[in-house]
This record gives structure tokens, C-alpha cells and sequence, in this order.
């Protein structure tokens, strides 16, 4: 199935609502890209998501990028989508620039999505993971990384945070953590430990505060928090068109059995996501999404409900609808980089006109490549160096 690029800008932002970067050496046509091309982060991404359909997620660094403010003031134009609603068309100068826009819009989907998905497990320790770079746009010392847990307030401190990744079914927050801290603070929140998978401890909810469907794996370097279903039913209704197995426990099991090789990851999927993976995700905020990642279609955890703008909302459609997206910005001192790998079906690969006047257009430097039914496209924009005072 193919996937609209407007669908995988709407299926980003419509993150918040349903949780109630790329260096590379050459384009690499030649070759499939093989697992040392492939970004660390992707062990994590099954190769389809509830329903088995498409799979979609949004990565951050934030250890790298320091804060949402930190990277909002790094991109180009008057009106950048981090000042503006997710979802929501652009300004003539970023226009619609997909190198912008998409990874721009979706790390403001994902820390919203973030927050509201954590939230609702009640456990207060997890705001002083996520609250320094995901919820205040502005941290107060942008120097300290990662986030800590604060430990004034009498919570257990769970460790530290370095990055985030939201896919359909979990969130994944990767650092080091301390277990018995978190296994205090879940008991404080009314979960109990029901077991262990893939070596690390499975938690679920006790019922209180309804907490019954919610459940949650951790271990030293990652905590993983299963979405509930975004159809509207109760946690404990499971939708017709969704899988039996698809409750909330089995929604992390799927993150745990991907990340360690036991489910196929979306970078084993085929050949072009591979390539697309280790073309365009090596970036501080990376999205992709691959098949039929349908943001009004139901019971799709991060990335299934509508309504965080609108097909005519959203930017412009200059592009055929692709197979599967990646899109990356990768911050460094003296430059922004963007990057996109797009794989088409046969027949409908755009030209290079096509790419060249809707694809990193507003980039001070830019390179395509297209090669049979695969684009890549990296762009470049020079930032100012910061002054030191």
C-alpha cells in the first residue's frame, strides 16, 4: 500500500491527541543497506504496526538537541513549524519544505504525545524525565544532559533520559535507569509486577484509577510504556479489526521481541525500508513511516486518531504517494541538515524537476539523488554560531 506524505505529516501530529537524522557517506544506490547502515534506535521499530499495518514513529535525541526551544530557533524561516500548531500549513518561506516541516511537526507531535501518553500511567517520577526537553520549550541550563528525575520532592529518582522514541503500539525512553527506583515509583502508582520478557520486568496496573489495562517494561536502559487502543472503547474492549493478542502488555512485548531479534523490525520489512533506515534516520529527530499508516483509521495507539489538522490543513501535495518516507534533521555547530528517502511504486517515481522544485528547496545546499524507484534528497542550511558570553 502506499503512504501520502500529507498522511505521514497529519499521522505525526495527530500523535498528542491519540496517546490520551541523517549524516551519511554517499546515497548508497548501489547496495541495500545492510544492518551496520541502520540507525541503533531501529531495533526498536516493529515491521508493522496494530492490525498489522503500517508502521510509523518519531525518534528524538533530545540529549543532543537539548530542548524543543533549542532546536525552534536552529530552523530556517520567519514562521517555523515549532512556533506553530502542529499540522497546520506553513509560511511561504519554509512553504513546504518537507525537510522542515515533517521532521519539524512531528518532534512537537512527539513530546506532546509523549507527555500526555506517560501521563496517563500517574507515576510522578516520570515527569522529571520528560519535563526539562519534551514539555518546557525553553530549559532552564541547556548545558545539563540528560534530563534527571528531581529528587527534591520527595519521588524516587529513576535515572536519566537521553532520547524518546513514539511508535503506534509504545513509547521508549532510552538512558539508564535504577529498578528498584522504578519499581517504588510504579508501586506508588498502583502497578505491581506481573513477570518478565526479554529480560526486562513487566509491570501492569492494578486497577486503581484505571490503571487495570496499562502496562510497562523496564530495565537498566529503557523504559517502554504501552499506548492503549485510540478507538474510543474502554482499554479493556478489544476493537473487531484489532488482533486479540493487541492489548497493552502485548503492544510492549512486540517493542521487547523487535529489539532483541525476535519479531521483524521495520528495517527488515524489504529492501527500500532498509535502504530509506540507513539513508535518511541517522538525525537528532528522525520520522518515517512505512505501508498504510492511516492517522483516521482506529485502535492504532500514537498514530491513530484524526483531527490535529486536516487534509486541507496541511502542507501542499506537490509529490505521488510513496511506499514509505523517512525524514531527518540533524543539528551541528555550524550547519542544519535535512534528510528524506522516499521509495515509490513502479511507474510512479517523480521526476527530478518534480523533486528538485518541492523537496529541500529552501536549503542554502542540496543534492538529489533518484535511482529506479528511489529518491534521497539531503539539504543544508548554514546557522550562526552561538557567541559564547
Amino acid at each position: 500500500m502506499t503512504l501520502r506524505r500529507r498522511k505521514l505529516l497529519t499521522t505525526a501530529a495527530a500523535a498528542p491527541l491519540a496517546a490520551t537524522a541523517g549524516c551519511t557517506d554517499g546515497f548508497g544506490f548501489g547496495d541495500d543497506a545492510d544492518a551496520s547502515d541502520v540507525p541503533a534506535y531501529a531495533r526498536w521499530v516493529p515491521a508493522s504496526g496494530p492490525g498489522e499495518n503500517g508502521a510509523g514513529y518519531v525518534y528524538v535525541d533530545w540529549a543532543e538537541i537539548n530542548t524543543l526551544g533549542d532546536l525552534g530557533e536552529s530552523l530556517p524561516g520567519d514562521d517555523p513549524p515549532l512556533e506553530r500548531t502542529p499540522g497546520r500549513g506553513s509560511t511561504e518561506e519554509t512553504g513546504g519544505d518537507p525537510l522542515i516541516v515533517v521532521p519539524g511537526t512531528a518532534v512537537v507531535a512527539a513530546g506532546l504525545g509523549i507527555g500526555v501518553g506517560l501521563g496517563v500511567y500517574g507515576i510522578e517520577s516520570l515527569v522529571g524525565l520528560i519535563d526539562e526537553y519534551v514539555d518546557d520549550p525553553v530549559a532552564d541550563d541547556p548545558s545539563d544532559s540528560p534530563a534527571e528525575t528531581p529528587t527534591d520532592d520527595g519521588e524516587p529518582d529513576l535515572g536519566s533520559m537521553e532520547t524518546t522514541l513514539l511508535t503506534r503500539r509504545a513509547i521508549v525512553l532510552e538512558g539508564s535507569f535504577d529498578l528498584e527506583a522504578v519499581e517504588e515509583a510504579a508501586t506508588d502508582a498502583d502497578f505491581e509486577r506481573s513477570g518478565t520478557h526479554q529480560d526486562a520486568r513487566i509491570y501492569e496496573g492494578t486497577g486503581v484509577f484505571g490503571s487495570d489495562d496499562l502496562a510497562f517494561a523496564a530495565r537498566k536502559d529503557a523504559l517502554v510504556f504501552g499506548l492503549a487502543p485510540s478507538d474510543g472503547s474502554s482499554l479493556g474492549e478489544t476493537p473487531a479489526e484489532e488482533a486479540p493478542e493487541e492489548d497493552v502488555r502485548s503492544r510492549v512485548e512486540r517493542l521487547l521481541d523487535a529489539e532483541s531479534g525476535d519479531a521483524e523490525r521495520l528495517s527488515g520489512r524489504g529492501d527500500d525500508a532498509g535502504w530509506a533506515l540507513g539513508r535518511a534516520g541517522h538525525g537528532h529527530v528522525v520520522v518515517g513511516g512505512w505501508g498504510d499508516v492511516d492517522a483516521d483509521s482506529p485502535g492504532d495507539g500514537a498514530f491513530g486518531s484524526p483531527g490535529f489538522g486536516t487534509e486541507e490543513e496541511t502542507t501542499p501535495e506537490p509529490l505521488p504517494e510513496s511506499d514509505g518516507e523517512v525524514y531527518s534533521l540533524t543539528l551541528e555547530e555550524s550547519e542544519l541538515s535535512g534528510d528524506m528517502a522516499a521509495a515509490y511504486p513502479e511507474n510512479e517515481t517523480p521526476d527530478r524537476e518534480t523533486v528538485e522544485s518541492s523537496v529541500g528547496n529552501t536549503a542554502d545546499e542540496r543534492e538529489v539523488e533518484i535511482d529506479g524507484q528511489r529518491v534521497a534528497v539531503t539539504g543544508t542550511w548554514s546557522r550562526e554560531p552561538e557567541r559564547k558570553s
